[in-house]
């Protein structure tokens, strides 16, 4: 699979020429293995279900998954992005566990609601 393309706001320089794109790529079965659910729904004692998302995962994860157009190290890019970047950043890369989540499991995870398909959280 294509990695996904995520514009950036503005111009970012890093050891290259700069880039406006990150790239985002499919985590493996092997980072799966390694860092687990970048997000988990659990159920409040009231009924409710919340998602809570796994910082220490989300951060391997898009360490490990994500590159820039033009750049070589993404450290350097990534610590420049402003909040609302690596929102977008972050949010494609949860993407890919959505798909995963919907596109043929077994739906008896436990982090998934009745049905299979995990939870989206209101925007």
């Amino acid at each position: 699979m294509a990695p996904t393309r995520v514009p950036l706001s503005r111009v970012y320089i890093g050891h290259g020429s700069g880039t406006q794109v990150a790239l985002v790529s499919e985590p493996t079965g092997g980072l799966y293995l390694d860092h687990g659910e970048a997000v988990e729904a659990q159920r409040t004692a009231a009924g409710e279900v919340v998602v809570i998302e796994n910082l220490a995962a989300v951060r391997a994860y898009v360490e490990a998954c994500v590159t820039f157009e033009g750049e070589g190290e993404p450290s350097a890019i990534l610590r420049q992005l402003s909040l609302a970047d690596i929102r977008k950043v972050k949010d494609a890369l949860l993407d890919f566990f959505k798909v995963a989540g919907t596109s043929g499991g077994s739906g008896t995870s436990s982090s998934s609601a009745p049905g299979g398909t995990p939870p989206q959280p209101s925007a």
